[in-house]
């Protein structure tokens, strides 16, 4: 009777060590296609919200500026829209995002009539900037660093999108 149950259970071993292998070496290779491409894709969401960022910013100092009687962006007569602390003021959500630092967007005035709003971010290839100029003549300059990045495509020309 102990003959007969011991050789009923020797035949049930399990996997064995090559089939093991094989499912290690299947979910090493899924996992060196999903790694990169999930790291991409943070590095995009990173960007997308920098340059958001930027968006809300810019429409609360324009916001600002047509508060303003006489409509200037830095008005002798009126508010300087272009202060950080008059911004976050008027748009107490912006508070959380103006500053200096990784994941922060700095404002800063231009003349009376244009703006400099720059947001830092960490990229792949280490510190970056999205800048959005609006000029004094109502021209508007896009820039980003460090060029060639997934955010920050090489050859970005003057007023082109991001």
């Amino acid at each position: 009777m102990i003959k007969s149950a011991q050789k009923a259970t020797h035949g049930e071993g399990g996997f064995t060590l090559i089939e093991l292998l094989v499912v290690m070496i299947i979910i090493s290779i899924l996992m060196a296609v999903a790694v990169p491409t999930f790291l991409k894709q943070k590095q995009t969401a990173v960007a997308t919200q920098a340059k958001a960022n930027i968006k809300q910013v810019i429409n609360a100092v324009e916001s600002c500026a047509t508060s303003n009687t006489d409509g200037l962006i830095n008005s002798p007569t009126g508010r300087n829209c272009s202060d950080p602390a008059i911004v976050g003021a008027d748009e107490p959500v912006l508070k959380n995002i103006m500053g200096a630092g990784a994941g922060k967007v700095q404002l800063s005035a231009n003349g009376t009539t244009g703006f400099k709003v720059v947001a830092t971010v960490t990229t792949e290839k280490g510190p970056g900037t999205f800048t959005e100029d609006h000029k004094a003549d109502g021209s508007i300059a896009k820039d980003c660093a460090p060029a060639g990045s997934k955010s920050c495509p090489a050859g970005l020309k003057a007023g082109a999108m991001w």
